[in-house]
């Protein structure tokens, strides 16, 4: 039977790095930019939402987007809008 790490044995095997700040530049991706400001923006269209009391159903129809469409952005997967939009 295989025994179980202990909590302190786990973070023995942790590495950390200090980060620019962003995840994105982090990663190396090319458009680390636009990715921070589309996060930023997916933050405050949630704040602004949960601020308004408003479903995502009615969020969705002051975008002009569907609710499921809504959904998947404020769960960060942003990567088919651009920022004007």
């Amino acid at each position: 039977m295989k025994k179980l790490r202990s909590y302190e044995e786990e973070m023995a095997d942790t590495r950390v790095e200090i980060s620019s700040g962003s995840v994105y530049t982090a990663l190396g991706l090319k458009n680390h930019e636009e990715m921070e400001t589309k996060s930023n923006l997916v933050i405050e269209i949630s704040k602004a939402i949960q601020k308004k009391k408003l479903t995502q159903t009615q969020a969705a129809e002051i975008f002009g987007i569907s609710q499921p469409k809504l959904s998947v952005l404020l769960s960060g997967h942003f990567r088919g809008y651009s920022v004007e939009r």
